[in-house]
């Protein structure tokens, strides 16, 4: 292979420059020894060739093992989209009406080209156009199955009979025995799912409500809490582990994909972690305002880790251009529905990545 296309194929890498930097010069130098080596020393230039191109895997935007390193993005995770009808309210009389909007679907539980991955996109296309298609069907003579269907809401003998179908068709097992957690501490989650402490730095400054979240038999679970940042300001997260061998049964639903910012860093005990953001508030195509957000994705041997973090969000008043807040409106100055509004602020990127560095994701296998 030419330098020049050898180069042209790592500036297509997703990479930071100093690892696509090293890389490269690792393979260039695999093809030289392969020009000058003399045929006495094939065999080891085979060897030596072989470990380049596992390197180049290791590497690549789209292989396999590059994924357990964790540098994968949205577009590793998207499984097609989806058009829904959701209701919406007028304004000001509150007056309900249906609209139509389109969104990217999500796996949490596997990345292109895994077997967790391609069994969710399946599942997940028919049982949305299984359900539409017996819409009038779903009333509430129609009770919960038994295990593991209900997790994956099978309402039908059809769906427990494809779903058994796709599990063996990819070589899975669907997660059951799902345990419930509501007001738990951070260390309870983690003792249910069987993993080392996150946040062990931080656990003084969960929400007093605490957390909730469900944990399934093979240490896949999901929570959601809050920190406290500042005297009253809060940090708002989920939290998704998808244990590999298994169908993870949620996905997650993003609008305007094209909006998302990626960029990545490795924590100091060696994480590689991509985030993707939406950093200031947009109307997407359906007319919908939309606050920021990011998503956080880290690649760990045994599982995927997904983490939603929300934006702190502050109500005011404006009237007459002057912003207040509930406590600060003059005397005989009444807030007014017309006059209220919301402010969000996504955490900085060096927040954001303190945030990851006390999760401690090494404690996550």
């Amino acid at each position: 292979m030419k330098n020049e296309k050898i180069r042209e194929a790592y500036d297509s890498f997703r990479l930071d420059d100093q690892t696509r930097q090293a890389a490269l010069e690792n393979i260039l130098e695999a093809s030289r020894q392969e020009r000058t080596a003399s045929a006495g020393k094939r065999k080891r230039r085979i060897r030596r060739l072989t470990a380049a191109a596992a390197c180049a895997v290791l590497l690549l935007g789209f292989g396999t093992a590059a994924y357990a390193l964790g540098w994968f993005g949205l577009r590793d995770l998207s499984v097609g989209k989806d058009d829904h009808e959701v209701t919406r309210y007028r304004y000001p009389d509150g007056e309900p009406y249906q609209k139509m909007v389109e969104s990217e679907i999500l796996s949490l539980g596997g990345y292109t080209g895994t077997p967790e991955y391609e069994a969710f996109a399946e599942w997940d296309a028919y049982r949305r156009s299984y359900v539409e298609a017996h819409r009038d069907e779903l009333t509430n003579e129609v009770t919960a199955p038994n295990g593991y269907y209900d997790t994956y809401f099978c309402c039908f003998p059809e769906m427990e009979e494809k779903l058994d179908e796709i599990l063996e068709k990819y070589g899975l097992k669907p997660v059951e025995n799902e345990q419930d957690f509501e007001g738990a501490s951070l260390q309870d989650v983690c003792d249910a799912a069987g993993i080392g402490s996150i946040l062990p730095d931080r656990a003084d400054t969960v929400w007093e409500a605490g957390c909730y979240a469900y944990v399934f038999d093979n240490g896949s679970f999901h929570l959601e809490t809050s920190l406290y940042t500042g005297e009253e300001e809060l940090l708002d997260f989920s939290l998704n582990r998808a244990v590999y061998g298994s169908l993870y049964p949620y996905g997650v639903n993003i609008r305007d994909a094209e909006r998302f910012t990626e960029w990545q860093f490795t924590t100091e005990e060696g994480v590689p972690v991509t985030v993707a953001e939406i950093r200031e508030p947009f109307t997407d195509a359906y007319g919908q305002n939309c606050a920021p957000t990011a998503l956080v994705l880290i690649g760990r041997p045994e599982s995927m880790v997904t983490i939603g973090i929300s934006p702190r969000e502050q109500a005011y008043y404006l009237i007459d251009g002057v912003r207040y807040k509930d406590e600060e409106l003059p005397e005989g100055v009444i807030g007014t529905p017309e006059s209220h509004h919301w402010e969000y602020e996504l955490p900085s990127r060096e927040e954001i990545r303190d945030f990851v560095e006390d999760l401690h994701p090494e404690q996550i296998p």
